[in-house]
């Protein structure tokens, strides 16, 4: 079986993202976004996510970049 593993970065003027994930890790997190309250949570969700049960949908938001609103359509 493949490791199910994920890489992405992005550079903007505003800022520098680099964001990975290991979706058959041990549910271990490591955060740097200079907020700690926000390194916190973002470490609780790594640790406390339950598996996905079936017909069970998922969402998640997080404003990181203080905008009232973004609307991004892909095709």
């Amino acid at each position: 079986m493949a490791d199910r593993k994920a890489s992405v970065s992005r550079d903007t003027l505003e800022t520098q993202i680099t964001v990975s994930i290991n979706l058959d890790g041990k549910g271990e997190g490591k955060f740097e976004t200079g907020v700690p309250f926000l390194d916190h949570m973002m470490g609780q969700i790594a640790r406390h996510t339950y598996m996905l049960l079936d017909e069970a949908l998922s969402r998640v938001v997080i404003d990181l970049s203080g905008r009232p609103n973004m609307e991004y359509y892909v095709r």
